[in-house]
C-alpha cells in the first residue's frame, strides 16, 4: 500500500481536530454501517452505546423510529398536540 506523509499528517490534524462527541459520532456511524451490511432487513441499528441509528443499507419502507410513540398515537386518532386549555390548573 502506497503511503503519503502529507496525507497521514492530514488525517492526524483531522483526528485530533475532533470533539470526543464528534469523534463517537463518526465512530457510531461507522459501527452501523458495518452492521447494517450484515443485516440490510433492518431499517434501525441498536448500538452498543443504547443509541438507536438508520442502516445505511436497509432499502424498505421507511419504519419509524423504534422509540417513536406519535406513530402509533396516529393510527388510534390521538392528537399529536395538546391545547393549554384542556389542561387543569394544579392550584
Amino acid at each position: 500500500m502506497f503511503s503519503d506523509p502529507d496525507r497521514e499528517r492530514e488525517d492526524a490534524l483531522y483526528q485530533d481536530s475532533l470533539t470526543t462527541a464528534q469523534h463517537t459520532s463518526a465512530a457510531l456511524s461507522q459501527w452501523a454501517t458495518a452492521y447494517g451490511e450484515e443485516d440490510p432487513q433492518s431499517a434501525w441499528i441498536l448500538t452498543p452505546y443504547d443509541i438507536w441509528m438508520k442502516n445505511p443499507h436497509y432499502q424498505g419502507a421507511p419504519v419509524p423510529h423504534p422509540e417513536d410513540d406519535s406513530f402509533h398515537d396516529q393510527d388510534e386518532g390521538k392528537s399529536k398536540t395538546v391545547d393549554p386549555d384542556d389542561l387543569e390548573d394544579p392550584f
